[in-house]
């Protein structure tokens, strides 16, 4: 009961922020919002590349902002490469320390202890383009450069994923832990594979095949996520958005303790464990899909 009104309370908070962020919207909507154009921080953009080594790297820990981004792990590779187009070359930076590969941007991230905080200035002569939740990344897409991040492929211990405003395609990694947070862009998944896979999503949408976590936590936020694949056990936290999870495996081999989700039962055992699966429901719906 106490997890419960936990979760309403926080839900409540949630759809207060929605609906202050709606009234600011409709306040400024007959307002000539021009004169508050955010100019780019950026410098002078162009295409670049760049390799750096990745001997003795066994973590990875990448933080993003409002360009766009593909994260490739390739087994036929043995450097990390960095391509990008239309970007500002001294907007980040890259460090290669004690077995951790870095990428952030440059002097943005405030610091509190261990948390690390990243903060985008709105565009607010775009308000008048927001007509649903959607569509909020408009508010951030000055920097509209794409950059694509090569990571040669092979288990590493920790692999952290700070997403921004822009979307992410991420594709191929395998590590023991994943820690992957979305922002306000969308978020693609493809052949992901964890010992323990930590998901939370943001305000966009997250999609995903081909997933493989043996201890999956999901903490769905506004925005739609819809993954499908392996997991074992699992503690899923739905937001307002929609979640739908497809599980490849029978639903026999799991005890499952949900308060108000779409069990469809199903599906064909791909092993002889038994896993625990907990979720705590949202406002809005949650389909567990066994197949």
């Amino acid at each position: 009961m106490e997890s419960k009104k936990k979760n309403i309370a926080g839900l409540t908070i949630l759809i207060l922020g929605v609906i202050v962020l709606v009234i600011g919207i409709i306040a400024v909507n007959n307002t000539d919002m021009s004169k508050y154009k955010t100019a780019s921080r950026s410098g002078s953009r162009e295409s670049f590349t760049e390799e750096y080594s990745a001997e003795g790297i066994e973590d990875i820990k990448i933080s993003l902002d409002s360009n766009d981004y593909t994260i490739i792990f390739d087994d036929s590779t043995d450097r990390i490469k960095i391509e990008a187009e239309d970007y500002a070359k001294d907007s980040y930076k890259v460090e290669n320390f004690e077995g951790t590969f870095r990428f952030e941007p440059k002097d943005e991230n405030i610091k509190l202890g261990k948390l690390s905080f990243h903060f985008w200035l709105p565009d607010l002569s775009r308000l008048d383009e927001i007509h649903s939740i959607g569509d909020l990344d408009k508010l951030f897409d000055d920097d509209d450069g794409k950059m694509t991040i090569t990571i040669p492929k092979k288990l590493y211990d920790e692999v952290h994923i700070s997403a921004g405003v822009g979307d992410l395609v991420f594709k191929g990694c395998e590590c023991k832990t994943l820690h992957l947070s979305a922002g306000v862009g969308n978020v693609d998944i493809t052949d992901v594979k964890a010992d323990e896979g930590h998901l939370s999503a943001g305000v966009g949408n997250i999609d995903g095949t081909g997933i493989n976590f043996e201890d999956f936590h999901l903490s769905a936020g506004v925005g739609n996520v819809d993954l499908a694949g392996f997991v074992g056990d699992s503690k899923i936290s739905c937001g307002v958005g929609n979640v739908k999870l497809h599980v490849k495996n029978s639903s026999n081999n799991y005890h499952i303790k949900e308060d108000n989700a779409d069990i469809h039962e199903g599906g064909s055992s791909v092993s002889d464990k038994d896993y625990d699966m907990k979720i705590s429901s949202g406002l809005g719906d949650c389909d567990i899909y066994f197949e």
